[in-house]
């Protein structure tokens, strides 16, 4: 209960207000990357260890897509392997690259390695995700990630094959890089509370 308290005090307008001058010193460390909402993400978490508030199905994560769509976009993502090795054997410019892998939530870095848009919509995470990402971590050595404004996080520095890997293993479980990026309509943005906000009309959600 002190908990469910405490996060519906964040969540309102006040409360909201209140976080955000607490962790306004903090703002150097991530940069532009950051959102009110995302402050939350510690807090939601609690909830769903505690009270199961956060919706998944039995495979342990919270479904975004359609089975058709899964199947869509898993279909394609041989292409992107294909272009982007391309990109590495100097068969592909820069430009060329970017306008394709940005509809896969993918860009070149210039400072060399790709960064991976993996999209969270309400900016909600559950266990069962926060060990998805820490066995990809572990297994690709990846060393930078960030929280974007968008409700994403980025996973950065990776090779050609983890990119691609990455890709294939957070379809699988639930998590879309599709349209992460390009002239693609990016990730929708939402309160963390979808769902479980009193009062609202109905939960945005998908």
């Amino acid at each position: 209960y002190y908990w469910f308290t405490f996060y519906m005090f964040a969540g309102s307008r006040k409360g909201s207000r209140f976080i955000h001058n607490l962790l306004n010193p903090f703002r150097h460390l991530s940069g532009n990357h950051i959102q009110i909402g995302l402050y939350f993400f510690p807090f939601l978490l609690i909830l769903e260890l505690n009270y199961g508030i956060v919706k998944i199905n039995e495979k342990g994560w919270y479904p975004m897509i359609s089975t058709a769509l899964y199947q869509k976009f898993k279909e394609e993502i041989p292409l992107f392997d294909e272009k982007i090795h391309a990109f590495e054997a100097g068969e592909m410019d820069r430009n060329t690259f970017k306008g394709i892998s940005g509809g896969f939530g993918s860009y070149a870095q210039r400072s060399g390695g790709y960064m991976l848009r993996l999209r969270l919509p309400g900016g909600r995470i559950s266990k069962e995700t926060l060990r998805f990402f820490a066995d990809e971590i572990q297994a690709h050595q990846v060393n930078l990630m960030k929280i974007t404004t968008c409700q994403t996080i980025q996973m950065h520095n990776l090779s050609a094959d983890s990119t691609v890997a990455i890709m294939k293993d957070a379809l699988d479980f639930g998590i879309v890089t599709k349209g992460g990026g390009g002239d693609n309509p990016r990730n929708v943005m939402a309160s963390p509370l979808s769902g479980v906000e009193p009062g609202e009309t109905f939960d945005v959600l998908p």
